[in-house]
């Protein structure tokens, strides 16, 4: 699956759909990230209240979203430039 489209046969035309199809995937991979950032501390706040409740609770299965979540996170910055 390519993300070029088969009609481009001019180099600068294929660059240019190059650039285009990496500043949409970056794009949508903030969007992504800005909204797991906005989620997270909700999410995390979530698991506190289960763990410090008087009700028997599972927080263990939202606790590895979280950390999975939290370890995506820092993956992406880390990439970032």
């Amino acid at each position: 699956m390519s993300f070029i489209p088969d009609n481009l046969s001019n180099p600068h035309d294929v660059a240019h759909a190059v650039l285009q199809a990496i500043s949409s995937r970056d794009e949508k991979v903030g969007a992504l990230l800005a909204a797991l950032k906005a989620l997270l501390p909700e999410v995390d706040a979530e698991i506190e209240q289960r763990q410090s409740s008087g009700d028997v609770e599972y927080w263990q299965g939202l606790k590895a979203l979280s950390d999975a979540g939290h370890a995506a996170i820092a993956m992406a910055e880390a990439r970032q430039p």
